[in-house]
């Protein structure tokens, strides 16, 4: 890291010195203990993780984060707690978000950074998607019923506890019901694309959310890329970079080492800025190891503060 780079990090991150940073390769920096210093894909109570923002956070300190994002999907509800929790012991966190999104037929979600969460256009945009959110969780349910299984909508909706409801919610209740042997087969047997009792999602555009991204003063990353490929075919990739998209995930569970180098290598082609964690959710998905196995060097971090006073 050359002395501006970490003159800008250390402004940003004032507790951070440069003898506690050790950075070993282009793919992923290590702190003291050897391990990612930034997880910027992170999930919460809000959305469809299992634990509270603080938990979330005092759990990335524990593995020895020092920055993280909250990238709750289609909500911003539990930045405040994070960012609170993340004062109290020391971690650093960006506000962030997942918005869901379409590019023709193709889900397409959208990392957005440094964002401003208290934006009121983007805060009306996600009350009216929550509320489109519940009316698809009831037409879900609604099918569910005609397939026999006997789930509750009043009920789903007080697990969910007024958070952003979605198919975990719909999911963890048809297991309740005993209907089926794990969590995953609710998606694979009832609720995921194509499947009998699945409801499109209200579309938001590609060029929309990311539009959205960029007047809440935030970065707009493609999440998770190798989801909207279609085998060896990144027609729909290039596309979405055409939007204008600000950077992509590189680092992520999905990519193994052949796969990040190949997204890297699109990012230093295109000119994007490059991110990546461990989209951590927690409870039943069984991905707590995943912190702290998926993050980010300093480096990109502080490309991502140079692009946003460029």
């Amino acid at each position: 890291m050359d002395k501006l780079a970490h003159f800008r990090y250390c402004n940003y991150h004032p507790n951070s010195n440069k003898a506690d940073i050790i950075v070993d390769s282009p793919a992923a920096a290590k702190n003291a203990d050897n391990l990612p210093v930034g997880d910027l894909h992170m999930h919460t109570h809000y959305s469809d993780g299992f634990f509270s923002p603080k938990e979330v956070v005092y759990k990335a300190k524990k593995i020895g984060l020092s920055v993280i994002a909250i990238t709750d999907h289609d909500s911003v509800n539990g930045i405040n707690e994070a960012i609170e929790a993340g004062v109290a012991c020391n971690i650093n966190v960006i506000p962030g978000i997942e918005l869901s999104a379409m590019y023709g037929e193709r889900e397409v979600h959208i990392l957005g950074y440094f964002i401003n969460h208290r934006s009121p256009e983007l805060n009306e945009y996600l009350k009216f998607f929550r509320a489109e959110r519940v009316k698809r969780a009831r037409e879900m349910v609604r099918r569910l019923n005609n397939l026999k299984i006997p789930v509750a909508f009043d009920s789903i909706m007080q697990n969910a506890e007024g958070r952003s409801i979605g198919r975990p919610h719909i999911a963890a209740a048809v297991l309740e019901t005993g209907s089926v042997k794990s969590y995953l087969e609710v998606f694979h047997k009832y609720i995921g694309f194509g499947c009998p009792a699945y409801v499109e999602k209200y579309r938001l555009e590609v060029n929309d959310a990311v539009a959205m991204i960029s007047k809440a003063g935030g970065l707009s990353f493609i999440a998770h890329p190798e989801s909207i490929r279609d085998t060896t075919n990144d027609t729909v990739l290039f596309e979405v970079i055409k939007t204008g998209v600000d950077g992509i995930e590189t680092i992520h569970p999905s990519l193994n080492k052949q796969k990040s180098m190949y997204y890297r290598g699109i990012a230093q082609e295109y000119y994007l800025l490059e991110s990546g964690g461990s989209d951590f959710h927690g409870g039943k998905r069984g991905d707590e190891d995943h912190i702290g196995r998926y993050g980010i060097p300093l480096e990109y971090i502080d490309a991502m503060q140079t692009r946003l006073v460029a």
